[in-house]
This record gives structure tokens, C-alpha cells and sequence, in this order.
């Protein structure tokens, strides 16, 4: 009896351990300290948090005297077993089929802790592939690092394995290889996958990729191809880019659903006198000292190197507000022009397009049914598109260089059914090879004669006086040639 409450009693201690760890534990990598008994392995110390399911799964870094090891733990009170087994199961599959994974080193139930795990190898000196990609700036060299994953896809249905929870952060690429992380969606069957199922995986695949069609959607399509020795004929290709767009634009709605709610990462307030949402990915700007800097900002006060934003100082950083005014009750506050400035900034982020990052949405009362509204953003270094253009300083080979990233990035917007029906070179940073849009309000998605538009934007663009015949033909000549005027 008394063992039993023992036992009791090193269960709860874990389980309130396990019940205070929350996202935040990954987002500012936190660190933690609590043993986890392994048999066969020793007691395993958990020293940092990789993922969360909230009171369902844990993913941690273990240090035992065996070395370094994964250790996930299955906790939800409903459904624990299943979970695991199914885990279970696809990371098994992977190293049975010849798919470079980590090994599994455990697997089962721990009685002293009351929680199921899976203990697998650390693989040293591996990068996740969305972190790898986040420091390359080059497109060829992305270009290469993607058509390695689409290869590794393939190898995986020639295999017979389709793993359907498809995005960037479950590969990691070592030493040259491309290794799967995540054996929780994995089907695992006798047979290499046919074309059907390989497309419709592919396309899941690509809709965690920024450009889905165009050049750089079919360069990956044809590397997929290619690695599974086919012939892919266009229709096929329009197929599977329909079907990754379809799904990017589902995931990408339901992002977008809790852009204004109190749901990870996001934390929203309201009340009579005003509302708020917060993204908790940047507690190094609080909220207290947002709202602080909100309640003084004066709207005469703008950046003026940064057209449309005030600049202010928040916990000592340097940070752009793009303010406006909301009219109407509260409830319409969705409607109004900062919150669909929010909006844009955080979506034109998740496609992966170059933007200010939004840190906060504020409204406060200013009067009956008229509310003072800012979004506030971390600064992005760069220089504006407009000083480049009309100073001459740029060499003909760095303007061709510039004219065709600008012409990348509408391309990008193109592909993903977002226009700029306003285009003015001061709201356009270059920052090495990069093109940072500042005119979040002029970025308009799924609008009817946006196209048009947006042609016309750019001509006038180019019409803009100080401009050099020579660098505006090189505009020209990059723009005509992706079909944008």
C-alpha cells in the first residue's frame, strides 16, 4: 500500500511538472530540469522543451548517461495510448524502410510516471529545414536545398510511406542527407505509392512552401519527377499546383482565424475602453509597455524616413506604428484599418514574404463610437527602394539586381493571389538580396481586377520623375518578362 502511494505520488509530481510547461517554454527556450525513468536507458534529465501539445504531448531534449536523446511523452487523459503507438509505428516504419530518421531507443509505458514515451537517437549536428532556409538568401541555394526535400519525399514513396503532417520544421538536413523527424502521421504500406497518392502527398508538401506555381513551384515539381524517374506532363503539374494552393490557402485561413482571438501565440484583451491582441513570439516587447507607448503616441508625430508609421520606443527598442482611426462599435473592430493591417502583416509573414514584424494591435476610445487604433512592428533594416532609384549611386548590374528581386517578389505575391494596388517606392526596402514591403495596406488578396490594378500601379511606378532612362528600362525589362505589365 504504501508503494502504491509512492508511486501515486511520483506520478502527480510529474504530471504538475508536465502541466506548466506551455509553448512559451519553446518559443523562449526556457530551460527546464526534471528526470524521466527509462528502462533500459537510466534516468533520463529533461533539459529543454522542443514542442507542446498542451496536455497531450511533450517533446524534450534528455540527457542521460547514454548521451543525448529525444524523449516524447504522451499525457492526454484521452487518447495517450493510441498517440504513442501510432508514433510508434511511423518512426519504426521510416528505419525499417532505408528512411535516414532517428533510431528508436525506447518505446512503451513508464508505470512510475504514468505517461507513455518515445525515446529516440539526438542527431548531432543537424539543422531543422525551415531554420536552414531562414538563413539562406540565395535562390539558387534554397532552389537546391528545396529540391533535396521534394528528392527525400520521393524516396519515401518509392518506399511506400506517406507521411502526412508535411512541413519544413519535421526534416532536418545533416551531413548532405535530408532525415524525417516526426513519425505521427505515417502511413506505411508494401508497395511504392503511385502517381495519384505521390501527387496529392506532393502537393501537401508545397503548400508549406511560399511559391506553390510559377518557375520555382515546377522547378520542385520536376525535381520530384525526376527523382522517381517519370515523365510528368503539364496537366499533371496544373493539378498538383492547384491542390497545394487549395490546401495552403485552408491552413492559411485557419491561421488567420485566430489572428484577433486569445489562441497561441496569440493573447487578446478588451474591454469598454479599448481592446488589444498581443503575439507572444516577441515577449521581449511587452504588452504593459505597449499600451503605455499607445495611450502617448501622438499621430502628428510620423517616421520620416518610413512614410504611413510614427516611430516610438518600447522597453528601449526602436519600433514603427502604422496608427489609424476605427469608427463604430467594438464589435465591428475587424472591419477597421489597423486591424486589416494586422491581418495582412501576419499573413503576408506566414506565406514567407518579406515584412515589418507585427508585434501588437491596440484600440483605445477616443470618443463616442471613434476609437484610436496603431499596429506596432519591429523595424527591418534596409535602404528605401526610392533612394536607390533616383541617386544613381547603383552600378547597372546591382540595379538589374534589385529590378529583379522587386519583380521576384510580385511574382511571389502573384502566386499566391495577392496584388499591391498601390506601389510607391518609398514603401519597398532592399536589404541585401531582400525586397521588405512597408505599404502592408495597399496588399489586396483574392480582389477582383487586382491585376489590372495593379499594372497600372506599377507603370506609374516607373513614371515616378528623377528616374533614369537607362535604370527605368531595366524595370521594364525585368517586370514585361514576369508578365506583370
Amino acid at each position: 500500500m504504501r508503494e502504491q502511494s509512492h508511486e501515486k505520488r511520483q506520478r502527480t509530481a510529474l504530471r504538475e511538472v508536465l502541466s506548466g510547461i506551455s509553448q512559451d517554454h519553446v518559443r523562449q527556450q526556457t530551460p527546464v530540469s526534471f528526470p524521466v525513468k527509462i528502462p533500459g536507458l537510466g534516468e533520463a534529465l529533461c533539459l529543454r522543451v522542443f514542442r507542446v501539445i498542451v496536455g497531450k504531448r511533450i517533446v524534450c531534449l534528455g540527457q542521460a548517461d547514454a548521451g543525448k536523446m529525444i524523449v516524447k511523452l504522451y499525457l492526454a487523459r484521452h487518447g495517450a495510448r493510441s498517440h504513442w503507438r501510432r508514433s510508434e509505428r511511423g518512426c519504426k516504419a521510416f528505419v525499417e524502410k532505408g528512411v535516414p530518421a532517428p533510431g528508436v531507443l525506447f518505446s512503451g509505458y513508464l508505470p512510475e510516471h504514468g505517461v507513455y514515451a518515445l525515446v529516440l537517437e539526438y542527431l548531432e549536428g543537424g539543422t531543422r529545414v525551415d531554420r536552414s532556409l531562414e538563413a539562406i538568401h540565395d535562390n539558387a541555394d534554397r532552389g537546391a536545398v528545396l529540391d533535396a526535400l521534394v528528392a527525400a519525399l520521393a524516396h519515401h514513396h518509392a518506399r511506400g510511406i506517406l507521411q502526412q503532417d508535411l512541413h519544413l520544421g519535421n526534416f532536418m538536413i545533416r551531413e548532405g542527407g535530408i532525415y524525417s523527424l516526426d513519425g505521427d502521421q505515417v502511413r506505411s504500406g508494401s508497395r511504392p505509392v503511385g502517381r495519384k497518392g505521390s501527387f496529392r502527398n506532393l502537393a501537401r508538401l508545397l503548400a508549406s512552401l511560399p511559391t506553390v506555381s510559377g518557375p520555382a513551384g515546377d522547378a520542385r515539381i520536376t525535381a520530384y519527377a525526376g527523382a522517381r524517374g517519370w515523365e510528368i506532363s503539364g496537366r499533371e503539374t496544373r493539378w498538383i499546383e492547384k491542390e497545394a494552393r487549395r490546401i495552403r490557402d485552408r491552413k492559411l485561413g485557419e491561421y488567420l482565424d485566430k489572428v484577433y482571438r486569445s489562441k497561441d501565440p496569440f493573447v487578446a484583451r478588451s474591454d469598454k475602453d479599448g481592446f488589444s491582441v498581443h503575439d507572444r513570439r516577441h515577449e521581449d516587447v511587452s504588452l504593459s509597455a505597449i499600451l503605455e507607448a499607445a495611450g502617448q503616441l501622438s499621430r502628428s508625430r510620423r517616421a520620416a524616413d518610413v512614410p504611413g508609421y510614427s516611430r516610438v520606443l518600447v522597453n528601449g527598442k526602436d519600433m514603427l506604428v502604422w496608427p489609424s482611426t476605427g469608427f463604430g462599435p467594438l464589435l465591428l473592430r475587424r472591419l477597421w484599418p489597423a486591424a486589416r493591417v494586422w491581418k495582412k502583416a501576419l499573413m503576408l509573414g506566414r506565406l514567407g514574404v518579406e515584412t515589418l514584424q507585427p508585434v501588437a494591435l491596440v484600440g483605445r476610445r477616443k470618443g463616442l463610437l471613434q476609437w484610436d487604433c496603431s499596429v506596432f512592428f519591429k523595424p527591418a533594416p534596409g535602404i528605401p527602394l526610392k533612394e536607390l532609384m533616383t541617386y544613381g549611386s547603383l552600378s547597372h548590374q546591382d540595379t538589374e539586381q534589385i529590378a529583379e528581386n522587386l519583380a521576384d517578389a510580385f511574382s511571389l505575391l502573384g502566386g499566391m493571389g495577392i496584388v499591391m494596388d498601390r506601389v510607391d517606392p518609398e514603401e519597398f526596402l532592399v536589404s541585401g538580396d531582400r525586397i521588405v514591403i512597408l505599404g502592408l495596406d495597399a496588399a489586396q488578396r483574392g480582389s477582383p481586377g487586382g491585376r489590372r490594378r495593379q499594372s497600372r500601379a506599377l507603370r506609374a511606378f516607373l513614371s515616378q520623375p528623377g528616374v533614369s532612362p537607362a535604370v527605368r528600362k531595366i524595370f521594364i525589362d525585368q517586370f514585361t518578362g514576369r508578365g506583370l505589365i
